[in-house]
């Protein structure tokens, strides 16, 4: 519709290949974003590693104690002592919520990739300005996306989105040459709800 094609093209000297750019860095951000969130459902709902496999208690798995609440969680209903065992759900706090830097990093690295994409070339809150300003520095974000939060992330998924950023960086990269003029990010802020 009008109204959306007006929202997308934001300058009146802007060209088609920056208007490319642009949705393109947009569906980059989406994908990588899709990635973190595929990533974290699979370590979720890993069965063989949640529970009934963190409802241990004293090296044991008691079915008339132990409860799952969810796939995630084991309740239990034993005694003071065991119901505050530390080992109960000790895989959520080591797999999925520790600050240990290497989980929090492969954890949540795709997820975090994509917010800040869609955000910062969106909106200015988030905007990390040294990557929006031109659309060389937004190529390098999407190389450091598609290596670090896509390829390696939810499988096959990951790897069509990887090749799909690939693309978008040849795109950003000739907007650098061939429309040096236009910002890659533009603040939505006041346009359809943003």
């Amino acid at each position: 519709s009008k109204a959306t094609v007006s929202v997308l093209y934001c300058s009146s000297n802007m060209g088609p290949l920056a208007l490319v750019g642009r949705a393109g860095i947009g569906l980059s951000g989406l994908l990588t974003l899709g990635c973190g969130i595929i990533h974290i459902v699979i370590i979720v709902t890993d069965s063989e590693s949640w529970c009934p496999g963190s409802a241990f208690i004293n090296g044991q798995y008691d079915t008339d104690k132990i409860h799952c609440i969810g796939e995630a969680l084991a309740w239990s209903s034993a005694d003071n002592v065991d119901a505050v065992n530390s080992t109960l759900n000790q895989d959520w706090r080591t797999r999925m919520f520790s600050l240990q830097p290497s989980i929090v990093v492969d954890v949540w690295t795709a997820t975090v990739l994509g917010i800040f994409t869609l955000a910062g070339f969106f909106t200015k809150g988030l905007r990390i300005n040294t990557v929006c300003q031109s659309w060389l520095a937004a190529t390098l974000w999407l190389i450091v996306c598609m290596l670090w939060g896509q390829f390696a992330y939810a499988g096959n998924f990951g790897i069509v989105s990887g090749f799909i950023t690939a693309v978008v960086c040849c795109i950003t990269l000739a907007c650098h040459f061939i429309e040096p003029d236009e910002a890659p990010a533009k603040d939505f802020s006041g346009y359809a709800g943003f």
